[in-house]
């Protein structure tokens, strides 16, 4: 669409313009989906992401909780 048409332009010039601008639009909303698609696959693997480091920090927060106890048990133990 590099081209402004004057007001006595013919109609063959008009539907010419006028089809360009539709192809424009139609690439501007395949865009707009493709990105939406895109958008969506992001954010399911930010949740994904998010829950495995989630069930990471559970695994590592009992396993410090599992540690302590034994080093407490260690210490409990009587000296021979």
């Amino acid at each position: 669409m590099s081209q402004h048409l004057p007001l006595n332009a013919s109609g063959a010039a008009m539907q010419s313009y006028n089809n360009e601008m539709v192809k424009c639009i139609e690439d501007l909303c395949s865009k707009r989906d493709e990105l939406r698609r895109q958008i969506e696959a992001d954010q399911e693997e930010k949740t994904k992401l998010h829950n495995d480091i989630r069930l990471l920090t559970d695994k590592y927060e009992v396993g410090l909780i599992t540690d302590v106890n034994f080093v407490a048990y260690l210490v409990s133990l009587p000296m021979s």
